[in-house]
């Protein structure tokens, strides 16, 4: 799944930082295409419990970049 990640305010290189302080580890859309500038892919295979927290963290690094 990718995500537009324009709403944080980041450049790809600090919104990558940013995730993985969080302990998300995600492919930047740049690393597709030029056209993927602030967006992320999210792999979504994984356990329904583990996405939620995932999708959690990714909340708190969101609310972080707001509130910084």
């Amino acid at each position: 799944m990718w995500i537009d990640c324009a709403a944080f305010g980041l450049d790809d290189e600090a919104l990558d930082k940013l995730l993985r302080k969080h302990d998300l580890f995600c492919d930047a859309g740049t690393l597709f295409s030029q056209g993927g500038t602030m967006h992320t892919r999210v792999n979504l295979a994984g356990p329904e419990k583990m996405l939620n927290a995932a999708m959690q963290r990714f909340k708190d690094a969101y609310d972080e970049a707001k509130n910084a």
